[in-house]
């Protein structure tokens, strides 16, 4: 196990080594477990744990309180942990909360981790006469009757679990303090300025009682860990239809916007609402060229690791390319002169690797999009995202077409057809969502020869072309459509209204400038659909994105 990636996922302290299970089969009762049956399991669980007897300090017992299920279980335990030296502790949380039934389990799971986090074992109630069915003497067993010290030393803490149902299922595990972690590296270190705190509920009530809980938490517990306390909320819990967000950079911040909201007070950090039953149909719509500025996305590439690791994959593919002068990081983050991205040999390929990252990061969210549908250059982003082509030939495509264009005399015009019955002398805009005119011609073959070169494949998402506004899937596998795509005019009023068609709940433009959604909201009806930007300029990258996830939560 990787424990530097696992770390999150861990009770913090504690380490589950090996588990096993198995099932009494026929005995004389429902209340008469089989001793065999629980020594077989609980020595499985210390061999896929890789645990001796002899190194296990503590055993959390199943414990019933019958005379037969008490004294067959020690007497189990006996047998496996018979070779020992020192005396084996045993308790069992029933006789401090009762029999929890179903959750007794894991009633026992916390006990474990508290007693590890705390290195004291509580004391195992009403133990006063031991049973006569167990020879304690022979046997190297002690049970907790006071509060027990269990300091960490140099060797690990190590504790067993047992867990028998009514049924005849046997559980054991074997847990553990979780071992020192490796500081991660210097440059994966960079902390998000400001975190999400999802909280939800079945009813508005249980929810407000939520945040009361929550608010009055946060104050006794001011040094909380707040990035491990929004993952725990984010990514441990089930949520619910009644739901609540806050953005905060601290608990002390959380918990004022919690309070804040008690008192009835409007706060833009909090969103609240109810999630709607129907799975929401999403749109990614990738933005075009000239949306680019110098550093966009540079604290999410500090930040973010899915952001940083899709730009480094683009980067890695881009140097067996070649064909730049500078790196596409260097471009980006690593330099002053925001010129070369004024050119298209840079910014096109620029503006497809980060739009690229944000995709992947808004998936590795769970925010999988059913539609795609992209502005000029965007399209290529969308196609690559649809699987109409690999990363590896979108990137092969942008480095070709911004170098051939970057060739081409710039005495053309630009004009962008954003509703096909405008005259196109009253939509000639200073963008790429366009009509790239005759000046684009001597290019056309030799960027025909690479699109050739290309493995296309159907998308497995709805794809909207720009071309025919509408939903295409055999047509974007044609080399031809991709040449074609550089000359004839963009009909994104049919594309938006191709959306609309299809019931699209959410639309989230994939891009540095919120462009696009300016531009859709203008062709649909008022009010109609939830219109989410990622990135603005002039904005911080995680204020922008986390609003957006907060309201697509």
């Amino acid at each position: 196990m990787n424990l530097s990636v696992a770390v999150p996922l861990l009770f913090q302290q504690t380490l589950i080594r090996g588990t096993a299970h198995g099932q009494d089969g026929r005995t004389s009762g429902l209340t008469v477990p089989s001793g065999s049956s629980q020594q077989a399991v609980i020595r499985r669980a210390l061999a896929n744990a890789g645990i001796k007897p002899k190194q296990v300090n503590y055993i959390e017992a199943h414990g019933t309180g019958t005379s037969w299920g008490d004294s067959i279980e020690a007497n189990a335990l006996g047998s496996v942990f018979r070779k020992r030296e020192e005396p084996l502790l045993l308790g069992s949380a029933k006789t401090n909360i009762g029999h929890l039934e179903g959750a007794s389990g894991v009633a026992g799971l916390i006990k474990i981790v508290l007693s590890l986090q705390n290195e004291l074992i509580p004391p195992h109630l009403h133990f006063k006469e031991p049973t006569p069915y167990v020879s304690w003497d022979e046997m190297p067993l002690k049970v907790t009757t006071e509060q027990t010290p269990w300091s960490a030393t140099d060797k690990p803490r190590i504790a067993g679990l047992s867990s028998f149902g009514f049924s005849g299922i046997n559980i054991h595990a074997i847990l553990s303090e979780a071992p020192a972690v490796a500081p991660l590296r210097k440059e994966q270190t960079a902390q998000p300025p400001l975190h999400l705190l999802t909280l939800s509920a079945k009813t508005k009530p249980a929810l407000e009682q939520m945040v009361h809980n929550y608010a009055e938490y946060f104050a006794t517990h001011p040094n909380l860990d707040w990035a491990q306390t929004c993952f725990t909320t984010n990514n441990c819990r089930t949520h619910f239809q009644e739901r609540l967000v806050v953005i905060a950079n601290s608990v002390a911040q959380a918990r004022e916007q919690l309070l804040a909201h008690q008192a009835g007070m409007e706060n833009s950090h909090l969103l609240q609402g109810s999630k709607r039953e129907s799975q929401p149909q999403i749109a990614f719509l990738f933005t075009g060229q000239g949306s680019q500025y110098l550093g966009m996305g540079r604290e999410l590439y500090e930040a973010q690791p899915t952001f940083r690791q899709a730009l480094e994959r683009c980067q890695e593919i881009l140097e067996t390319i070649g064909n730049q002068e500078r790196s596409l990081l260097e471009l980006l983050y690593y330099t002053d002169d925001s010129s070369l991205l004024e050119q298209t040999a840079y910014n096109q390929t620029a503006l497809f690797a980060v739009e690229y990252a944000l995709a992947e990061m808004w998936k590795s969210w769970g925010i999988e999009p059913n539609i795609v549908i992209g502005d000029s250059v965007g399209e290529y982003v969308a196609a690559c995202v649809a699987g109409v082509f690999s990363l590896e030939d979108g990137l092969k495509l942008m480095v070709a077409r911004g170098r051939l264009m970057q060739q081409l005399p710039t005495n053309g015009e630009m004009a962008s057809t954003a509703a096909s019955a405008k005259p196109i002398a009253q939509t000639l805009q200073n963008r790429d969502v366009v009509t790239h005119a005759a000046f684009t011609k001597p290019m056309l073959e030799d960027f025909r020869n690479v699109v050739q070169e290309v493995t296309f494949h159907q998308p497995r998402l709805n794809f909207i072309s720009n071309v025919t506004g509408s939903q295409e899937s055999i047509l974007p596998t044609n080399p031809d459509y991709w040449v074609d795509q550089i000359l004839k005019p963009v009909q994104f009023a049919t594309a938006i209204e191709t959306l609309h068609s299809q019931g699209v709940d959410i639309l989230i433009e994939i891009g540095l400038k919120p462009i696009l959604l300016g531009m859709g909201q203008q062709y649909l009806p008022l009010g109609y659909g939830t219109w989410l930007p990622t990135l603005q300029q002039g904005k911080s990258d995680w204020e922008g994105v986390l609003q957006a996830r907060a309201i697509s939560f």
